[in-house]
C-alpha cells in the first residue's frame, strides 16, 4: 500500500490526495471537457512506463435535480427564475378604446341643444358655453341648414331664405335651390364655435352619394358663390347625411353643391 497524490487542473487548482493499493504512478489530470458535465482525464504509468487513462465524470452544479418534496411545484428545482424570464403581462389589462373617435362625437350629440328655427324671425342663442343646433328648413323641403353655437355669452341669429340665389362654381350644381343667408345681431368675432351644416331631407337626394357635397359661400363682388378649403374645414356624415363645414365665421350667405 501506498499513497498517491495527483494535481488537479481545473478553474481553481487544488490537491486531491488519494489512497489505493496499486503500483500506477499518478503524473496529470486535465480537463476534457466543462460543456454539459465535467470530465477529467487522468493519466496514470505504471512501473514500466505505460501510460493509461482513466475519465471521470462529475456533474456541474447547474444540472437539474429533483426538487424538494416540500417546494411548491409551480416553482422549478433550481429555485425561482431570475428577472428577464418568463414574460410578464403587462398593467392595465385590455387594451383601452382610443380617445375621441366615435365616443366623443356620441357624448357630444347627448349634450347638444336641439330647436328649430323660423326663416326671417330672430332666434336668441344662449351662452354658458351650451352646444346648440338650430334648425331651419328651406320651402323647397330638400334639407335643413342647420346653424352650431357655442360661447360664453348669447347672440341673436337670424337665418333668411333666397329663392334666387347667385351663380354655382364652375364645375358644381345646386342640391337645393335655395341659398341661405346667415346674420348675427352681435357679430361673429370671439366665438369659441361656429360651424353650418346641411342635413339632406329629400329621399331621392339619400340614394345618391353626397360626400362630395361642398358648403359654398357667397362672392358679393361678383354674385356666384365659391368653394374652397380656405372658408374651413369640410366633412361629410354619412350616417346622417349631413354635410359640415366647421369655419370661423358664419356670417354671409351660403348654398350647397355637388359636382356637376
Amino acid at each position: 500500500m501506498f499513497g498517491t497524490t495527483l494535481l488537479l487542473l481545473a478553474a481553481a487548482q487544488f490537491t486531491i490526495t488519494l489512497s489505493a493499493p496499486s503500483p500506477f504512478k499518478a503524473e496529470s489530470a486535465d480537463v476534457a471537457s466543462l460543456e454539459r458535465r465535467l470530465n477529467l482525464g487522468l493519466v496514470l504509468h505504471d512501473s514500466n512506463g505505460v501510460p493509461t487513462t482513466i475519465i471521470v465524470s462529475v456533474p456541474p452544479a447547474s444540472d437539474p435535480t429533483p426538487a424538494p418534496a416540500n417546494l411548491p411545484a409551480n416553482i422549478p428545482a433550481g429555485g425561482v427564475p431570475k428577472e428577464g424570464g418568463e414574460a410578464k403581462p403587462k398593467e392595465g389589462g385590455e387594451a383601452k378604446p382610443k380617445e375621441g373617435g366615435e365616443g366623443e362625437k356620441k357624448e357630444e350629440e347627448e349634450k347638444k341643444t336641439r330647436a328649430n328655427g323660423v326663416m326671417g324671425t330672430p332666434f336668441q342663442l344662449k351662452g354658458n358655453n351650451e352646444l346648440q343646433a338650430i334648425s331651419f328648413v328651406g320651402s323647397a323641403g330638400v334639407g335643413s341648414m342647420e346653424i352650431e353655437y357655442q360661447n360664453i355669452d348669447g347672440r341673436t341669429l337670424t337665418v333668411t331664405e333666397n329663392k334666387t340665389p347667385g351663380a354655382a362654381p364652375l364645375g358644381f350644381k345646386l342640391i337645393d335651390p335655395s341659398s341661405y343667408v346667415v346674420a348675427l345681431a352681435e357679430g361673429s368675432s370671439n366665438i369659441t364655435r361656429q360651424q353650418i351644416d346641411y342635413v339632406t331631407l329629400d329621399e331621392a337626394l339619400k340614394a345618391q352619394n353626397l360626400s362630395a357635397v361642398q358648403t359654398g359661400k357667397l362672392c358679393r363682388d361678383t354674385n356666384a358663390f365659391v368653394v374652397s378649403s380656405a372658408l374651413g374645414e369640410q366633412e361629410f356624415e354619412a350616417d346622417e347625411n349631413e354635410s359640415v363645414l366647421k369655419t370661423s365665421n358664419i356670417v354671409r350667405e351660403w348654398a350647397l353643391f355637388v359636382p356637376a
